[in-house]
């Protein structure tokens, strides 16, 4: 929600006309709707920020709907774009923005997503599957926090001392 408010406000500033749907809570009928909507109000660049999976089935959609050609803009707002099959979205040529989070190809990327897949919880009663971008964003912060700690602790820095701001 913090991107769509600052895009929100953006557009005030600049007086840009913007449209907000929640993606989650639209049928395929309706979203069908908001397509032929858009097209009509020639409002050709759209944000789509939402999880692979459905990100994945909404441009399925869109290309059915013809609504991929040459002068519509397409921003991915997800961290996972290289993980899409945008092929098929792609052939009648519109404008494709998006971004890549995680390097697959990194060996410590690999050895992360293999711990994932074989962690044993006991609360978690459902299949395990990939570990979600959002997930790996929160690893990251974990990493630095825990790394960042272990450097204080080795500069003999007691960290769990009350009143101790600013000494560091």
């Amino acid at each position: 929600l913090a991107v769509l408010q600052r895009i929100l406000d953006t557009a005030a500033e600049r007086t840009w006309q913007v449209t907000s749907v929640n993606l989650d809570s639209l049928t395929e009928s309706s979203f069908i709707k908001l397509l032929a909507d858009l097209d009509y109000k020639k409002d050709f660049q759209v944000v789509l920020d939402c999880e692979l999976e459905r990100l994945d089935s909404i441009l399925q959609l869109i290309a059915a709907q013809r609504r991929n050609l040459k002068n519509y803009h397409y921003i991915l707002a997800n961290l996972g774009v290289m993980d899409l099959n945008i092929t098929e979205f792609q052939k009648l040529g519109p404008n494709v923005t998006g971004f890549q989070l995680v390097n697959d190809s990194d060996p410590m990327v690999q050895r992360t997503h293999q711990d994932w897949m074989t962690f044993d919880s006991k609360d978690l009663k459902p299949s395990r599957r990939r570990l979600r971008y959002t997930g790996a964003l929160t690893y990251d912060g974990v990493s630095v926090m825990a790394t960042a700690f272990q450097n204080l602790w080795q500069q003999r820095i007691d960290v769990s001392r009350r009143g101790n701001a600013g000494e560091c």
